[in-house]
């Protein structure tokens, strides 16, 4: 053992109960006092909004039971998702089932530390050793009971758990502007794609208030200078590749699949594959990618996914649950279309154009017949602008998330094991 790292007690030895909630399923009511599942405490909390609720009868059982927490308590889901812990402040009134554990941390434990450490590679590591080669869906009580922990002086334990509760507190809030940013572009981009914009950059009047502005349409009203036309008048070409399944090597060119597609905008060139050049040569004669081009997510769950290729990105080969749409500019601006396909008539023509019973599947010509709110070329510069202004400030944000996300795991790891020792 390094002489920095801090002594360790299994959790049996650091609590004074270790226990789970019901192991059998109360009747469940319109209304009543709450039970809570693991599905109740999905971010460091109890979510009441999602609890199921029963009698009064079955909770005051269950509450003789020992299946409520006290305040000082911590909880951790032990069945179907594996992990998520709640440092239980309050009481809340509630009862658990059996998905749940609850850990009672003797005087030397402080509550806020051990959560942190049950949500820290402390746990994960040991974790991964009970999975045995298979996928661990279920944590027993006995299993809990051995995991070690580090147990360093109460004044540390403290420290600790303030230094990451901040680190969670700064997380929550950016995810809370995430989402903020995300409701606005929504609300954005269906004022937009319904009302569409004036010269001078404003949103027309609603048709409520100016009838005269708008005309019917396959689909719905749209501005009377628009058009809904299919995406094959607007594009020179939608291809994919040949539909035959790829060889993999560690050297070669990048493989674009709907795997690599994350958040709005991004592509995860390093999470990619590769294939031999020769490959990427042969499918460069039907999906010959260039900036300016979208890739679009056509065969899978999650389909309607698309991408616009830029000048920064390598070259790559897209996967045949992909295809790609080569826009026609006289027609129709490249960013503009992008943000065509998410709006809300495109994607409803997508999920009605799934073919496939099994796996959601959009064929070429299904995407070619897709109808597309085209704009003026003008109105579709501005559109685009402003979508693209709403993303760049999101994008900033999940940015400053994924930078605060690092600093925990990595700020997490050296506090636990001592390698860094908090200022008293």
């Amino acid at each position: 053992m390094r002489s920095d790292a801090f002594p360790t007690a299994t959790l049996s030895d650091a609590c004074q109960l270790i226990t789970d909630g019901s192991h059998f399923s109360p009747t469940p009511r319109e209304d009543g006092p709450p039970i809570v599942n693991a599905k109740d405490i999905p971010k460091g909390r109890v979510e009441l909004a999602t609890c199921t609720r029963i009698s009064e009868s079955e909770w005051m059982l269950l509450k003789r039971q020992n299946c409520s927490p006290d305040p000082g308590d911590v909880l951790l889901s032990k069945d179907g998702t594996i992990g998520r812990v709640v440092h239980y402040k309050e009481d809340l009134g509630v009862v658990l089932l059996s998905s749940v554990a609850i850990l009672r941390p003797k005087e030397f434990l402080a509550p806020a530390f051990l959560a942190h450490v049950l949500r820290s590679h402390v746990f994960d590591q040991q974790l991964f050793g009970l999975q045995s080669g298979s996928a661990l869906k279920r944590l027993v009580l006995g299993d809990i009971k051995k995991i070690k922990i580090p147990i360093p002086d109460s004044d540390i334990q403290n420290s600790i758990a303030e230094v990451l509760s901040t680190l969670d507190d700064a997380i929550e809030q950016t995810e809370a502007l995430i989402a903020k940013h995300q409701q606005t572009k929504a609300g954005l981009m269906h004022d937009l794609f319904t009302r569409g914009v004036t010269p001078d950059g404003h949103l027309r009047p609603t048709r409520e208030q100016a009838p005269d502005l708008y005309k019917e349409s396959p689909l719905g009203w749209i501005p009377k200078e628009w058009e809904a036309r299919p995406l094959r008048d607007l594009t020179i070409k939608i291809a994919d590749r040949d539909h035959t399944t790829p060889e993999y090597v560690d050297d070669g060119v990048i493989m674009v699949s709907p795997t690599n597609l994350f958040d709005d905008e991004g592509i995860d060139f390093a999470a990619c594959r590769n294939i031999p050049l020769r490959d990427h040569l042969i499918n460069r004669r039907k999906t010959d990618i260039e900036a300016g081009d979208l890739i679009l997510h056509r065969i899978g769950a999650g389909l309607g996914a698309v991408r616009l290729v830029t000048d920064d990105m390598p070259e790559f080969s897209i996967l045949h649950s992909m295809a790609l749409v080569r826009p026609l500019r006289s027609a129709v601006s490249a960013e503009y279309l992008l943000w065509s396909f998410r709006s809300y008539p495109v994607l409803l023509q997508m999920d009605i154009g799934t073919q496939s019973i099994g796996v959601p599947d959009l064929g070429l010509d299904k995407i070619g017949s897709l109808l597309f709110p085209v704009a003026p070329y003008g109105e579709q510069t501005i559109i685009a602008n402003s979508l693209r202004t709403q993303t760049e400030a999101g994008s900033a944000e999940r940015n400053r998330l994924i930078k605060l996300r690092q600093q925990k795991h990595g700020l997490m790891h050296d506090l636990l094991s001592g390698k860094v020792r908090v200022q008293q």
